[in-house]
């Protein structure tokens, strides 16, 4: 087998430990949220058990597939697929809108526990790392 190639054996290791990992992982950053007292409607501790479980696998890799060539072709085609199911979602929502005919509020921005901009921002940080 080429070093480029991983078998599925190897596949199906590294997904059932990021399962595990990130399962395990996802109360013990609740009971961390708890001790530290971090106010849980600005930042959710438990979206970061996805990126334990993901920094598990990496350090289980053979060091030959530590780093990984992404061509220009690769790059594009997954941003194309990005966008494609961004926007078949986005028509899945806006069809659910109509059936339901209900519609959201308004935010309120003197409801929130910190200022927007604060809690937007943790929330960029939060979807860009998890």
């Amino acid at each position: 087998m080429a070093d480029s190639q991983v078998s599925t054996r190897q596949l199906v290791l590294d997904f059932v430990t990021f399962l595990v990992v990130a399962a395990v992982a996802s109360p013990v950053l609740a009971l961390v949220q708890e001790w530290t007292g971090v106010d849980g409607e600005i930042l959710r501790f438990t979206t970061f058990a996805t990126t334990v479980g993901a920094i598990a696998v990496w350090l289980r890799w053979p060091g030959s597939r530590r780093i990984v060539s992404v061509t220009r072709t690769d790059a594009l085609s997954a941003f194309g697929s990005s966008v494609v199911l961004a926007l078949v979602l986005m028509l899945v929502l806006f069809l659910l809108s109509l059936i339901e005919d209900a519609r959201w509020s308004l935010l309120d921005p003197s409801t929130l526990p910190a200022p927007l901009v604060v809690v937007l921002g943790l929330q960029v940080l939060v979807e860009r790392r998890g």
